[in-house]
């Protein structure tokens, strides 16, 4: 049995870190799913399995994101002293790409993964530590999920503003959503001037240009240099490097924390009035 025995300090701080993830109000998007008129569910056919598919992923994503950020933080908490003082004994030392790659064979690949419980502290690959790297794919894994979250809100919103979704040619399968200009260009021509001032409130902001840089550089391109994956130096430059350290861990920790906070639970109570108001025959009473 894998056993990991925290003192009652980091119990209590991990536990409330978990707690500070507000849960949303959910029961009135579920009661929307069961909603009759005259006899007939409120939603049509294809309406109704985006709406529940999505309900469905947004409550069970939530969950795994303040899960998995919790379980994080509990690394990071138990790891803080050593990794600080870890991190800061790296040299601003920059190797070219070339030199990486004939090292790589001589790179120590001798842990085995059930270190992670035993041995935290076990030095991996590059500049890392078994305990934080971990802590790193938990936020990373985190951070995704709370994104698909945003993804699904849309989605039902695209429903209740009855907006005719995408679909792939070969398949025909929906095309779900994603904050990007065309998809919020077609919220907004459904919305008040109000409205969409508070649509943009939440999702055109700096900070989540930068959440969405987070997963783009995933599906795109690298990953963002982190602290945690041992990005401590970075080169950003062929002549003269210019040196610096990746995402500190507090920040990499922030985004999931701003995601849900600051995204997820305004975008949620934005859309509980179109609930409310969705007819059989009309979209949202709530636009204009």
């Amino acid at each position: 049995m894998i056993t990991w025995a925290l003192d009652d300090e980091i119990k209590r701080i991990v536990d409330d870190f978990y707690f500070a993830y507000k849960m949303p109000d959910l029961e009135p998007f579920s009661k929307i799913a069961t909603r009759y008129s005259k006899g007939h569910l409120v939603l049509q056919e294809q309406q109704f399995t985006i709406f529940q598919d999505s309900l469905s992923e947004i409550v069970n994503q939530i969950d795994e994101a303040r899960f998995l950020s919790a379980i994080s933080w509990a690394y990071l908490q138990d790891m803080s002293d050593e990794f600080k003082e870890f991190s800061a004994g790296q040299s601003p030392i920059s190797i070219h790409g070339l030199v990486g790659a004939l090292l790589a064979a001589h790179v120590n690949y001798d842990n085995p993964p059930s270190i992670l419980f035993q041995n935290p502290s076990a030095n991996l690959a590059k500049n890392r530590k078994m305990g934080t790297w971990f802590a790193a794919n938990l936020l990373d894994s985190a951070i995704i999920r709370q994104l698909g979250v945003i993804d699904r809100i849309l989605a039902i919103l695209f429903v209740m503003l009855e907006i005719k979704f995408d679909t792939f040619k070969n398949s025909n399968e929906i095309i779900y959503p994603t904050a990007s200009r065309r998809y919020l260009d077609l919220l907004y021509e459904k919305v008040s001037s109000e409205d969409k001032k508070r649509l943009t409130d939440i999702l055109e902001t700096q900070d989540f240009e930068h959440l969405k840089d987070f997963r783009n550089r995933f599906l795109h391109r690298s990953r963002v240099e982190s602290e945690l994956h041992g990005q401590f130096f970075y080169k950003v430059r062929e002549s003269e490097p210019e040196l610096f350290r990746g995402l500190p861990s507090e920040d990499h920790i922030a985004y999931s924390f701003y995601a849900h906070t600051f995204v997820i639970l305004p975008l949620i109570e934005f859309t509980k009035p179109f609930l409310e108001n969705f007819r059989v025959n009309g979209a949202s009473s709530a636009s204009d």
